[in-house]
């Protein structure tokens, strides 16, 4: 028994003194019943892979969290929720700028944004252009900061319009 209450007492102060981050918030589970989700880390190089080689302010991440929300259903079949923290507000607007300005390296030619804000934060509502597929399930985007952190929220499916977009961003941190 002693030899348990004090690996207990080794294990406790080993972790005294370690720092452990605070997990960026997301969309939360309950926003979309009915979606099963998987959660993530989002890392600068994944951020890059959006646009493809030179996107420099994704160099300035600090740390980043997505939540990719997936299923059937009548409403939306696919949501991805990011939470991005970079270094200062500086990068952050320039994240948020940059994506606007290579809309077509994300998304393909024909793309559009138009401003969006909400709680406080803005940024922009991006309407990919239409898929070429008969199948093909409408998009939209939202990529807001606020201070250093950076909103992005996906929803694709059905009931992927602004307005739906507008309530779900509502909901993400």
């Amino acid at each position: 028994m002693r030899a348990l209450v004090l690996v207990a007492a080794v294990a406790f102060l080993a972790g005294c003194g370690e720092t452990t981050s605070q997990e960026l918030p997301l969309l939360p589970s309950l926003a979309l019943p009915g979606l099963s989700s998987s959660t993530e880390s989002v890392s600068a190089d994944d951020l890059a892979a959006d646009f493809g080689a030179g996107a420099d302010p994704v160099s300035r991440l600090v740390d980043g969290r997505e939540r990719v929300f997936q299923g059937e259903s009548h409403d939306l079949d696919r949501v991805v929720s990011r939470t991005l923290e970079f270094k200062d507000a500086e990068s952050a607007q320039a994240y948020v700028s940059y994506f606007h300005t290579h809309l077509a390296d994300a998304y393909g030619p024909g793309t559009t944004a138009s401003p969006i804000e909400s709680k406080g934060r803005e940024g922009y509502a991006i309407d990919p252009a239409a898929c070429a597929c008969h199948r093909a399930e409408p998009t939209m985007t939202a990529l807001v900061s606020d201070g250093s952190r950076v909103t992005y929220l996906e929803i694709n499916g059905g009931a992927a319009k602004r307005d739906k977009l507008e309530t779900l961003l509502a909901q993400a941190p």
